[in-house]
């Protein structure tokens, strides 16, 4: 692991805020190819997706003066994120969590697996790609927070300070989100 590796976000931004171009250029290494499949999954548009990560790195220089170091770097970049996927698609149709997940679990499957573990594995995706077709029909409040959780492994604090919401609210969106979706699927 190298020294970089080693920082934290808010180190990062600190030196950043110092004027360390090299600072900013980590951030993006370690942020860019997950904003992009964040905006990817909420506009379903893959040109688009590139823009809105884009478009996110130039708010974080813009804004890099009023960042205030508190271990909420991630939250606060796929805040920007998120806000830019709205104002940028306002009709909720174009939400998407359409994601290939067997085509990528499949490529990912290991020669020496013999026939039946790579069949489970396949029946496995396919569910998860049923699961992420279903997710894409949850309301859109419910739908946010099932993103951000089970494909963006944010913590239950970071989707609060993402959505502007309380935590307890998030438990909730949570909570009748993967009980709807248990319904959806099981019929």
């Amino acid at each position: 692991m190298d020294q970089q590796d080693a920082q934290t976000d808010d180190d990062l931004m600190a030196e950043f805020q110092g004027g360390s171009v090299a600072a900013f250029e980590e951030l993006v290494r370690r942020y860019q190819a997950r904003l992009t499949v964040y905006a990817e999954t909420m506009t379903a548009d893959g040109p688009a997706a590139d823009d809105v990560a884009q478009e996110t790195f130039v708010r974080v220089f813009e804004q890099r003066r009023e960042y205030v170091a508190s271990g909420h770097f991630r939250a606060w970049i796929y805040k920007i994120a998120r806000n830019l996927c709205v104002d940028r698609f306002r009709e909720p149709a174009l939400f998407s969590l359409d994601v290939d997940v067997p085509l990528l679990l499949w490529s990912g499957l290991k020669r020496t697996e013999d026939v039946s573990e790579q069949l489970r594995k396949l029946e496995e995706s396919e569910q998860l790609a049923r699961l992420g077709r279903e997710a894409r029909r949850l309301p859109g409040p419910m739908r946010d927070v099932v993103l951000l959780r089970y494909y963006h492994g944010l913590k239950t604090r970071e989707i609060a300070d993402v959505i502007g919401c309380p935590v307890g609210t998030v438990k909730s969106r949570l909570h009748y989100a993967l009980e709807r979706l248990q319904r959806m699927v099981s019929r």
